[in-house]
């Protein structure tokens, strides 16, 4: 899936910039549907024929979860907000 989106989006083949992929998904929430190219809403049998965007916002999830999953993770995240 990576290498598609690679190949799409121009974004490099990479987990940590799944974030710039999920900012579709303020698009969609305001149904901007038809402006969407095609593989936003391709399905992937090797996924459990779930859709791109279902997977990048459980990516998504993960990767959040895992930012802030210690307390020194979350306080040094905190710290870096505050300034």
């Amino acid at each position: 899936m990576f290498k598609v989106l690679e190949e799409k989006t121009g974004i490099a083949n990479s987990y940590v910039n799944v974030d710039n992929v999920y900012d579709i998904t303020r698009e969609l929430n305001n149904n901007l549907t038809d402006k969407q190219p095609p593989w936003v809403f391709q399905t992937w049998l090797e996924y459990d024929n779930r859709s791109t965007m279902d997977i990048i916002s459980e990516m998504r999830c993960v990767r959040m979860m895992t930012n802030f999953d210690s307390p020194d993770k979350a306080r040094e995240k905190k710290i870096f907000v505050e300034r």
